[in-house]
């Protein structure tokens, strides 16, 4: 009979001893997985380098130039039109571009990239490209 009550003592610490070591072992690798994130998905942190810029950094003429010139865009003409939300650019024996000057200049010379290279690809010659829009217009 006491050997029965010992038998059950050491089995019920046995399995708490093992129940509080699973729970801290899953703490371990919660702990370690929210410190391997990625810095935008981590909760509350403080980040120096931001990956994403603020949509007050718009684009501007002389961003534009700098960016295609960057990116080895040749450009005929780069002015700016006459609506107050437009830059109006004519890429050297290619299309004409429209930019928008509420966007940042980088992210459309990149997306201008994009597709142009999709297009020649496809073997095909655009006339106009609006970058003003959420998605980009083609004209042929």
């Amino acid at each position: 009979m006491v050997r029965r009550k010992v038998k059950r003592e050491i089995k019920q610490v046995f399995f708490r001893i093992l129940i509080v070591s699973m729970v801290v072992n899953a703490l371990v690798l919660l702990v370690l997985s929210i410190k391997n994130l990625p810095p935008l998905l981590r909760v509350g942190s403080e980040q120096k380098n931001s990956i994403i810029k603020p949509v007050s950094e718009l684009a501007t003429r002389n961003d534009l130039s700098k960016v295609l010139s960057d990116r080895n865009f040749i450009m005929e003409t780069l002015i700016e039109g006459s609506s107050s939300g437009i830059i109006i650019g004519q890429i050297k024996d290619g299309p004409k571009v429209y930019f928008s000057k509420n966007k940042e200049a980088r992210w459309q010379i990149v997306s201008l990239e994009l597709i142009l290279n999709k297009l020649t690809i496809d073997n095909k010659k655009p006339t106009l490209i609006d970058l003003r829009f959420e998605q980009p217009i083609v004209k042929f």
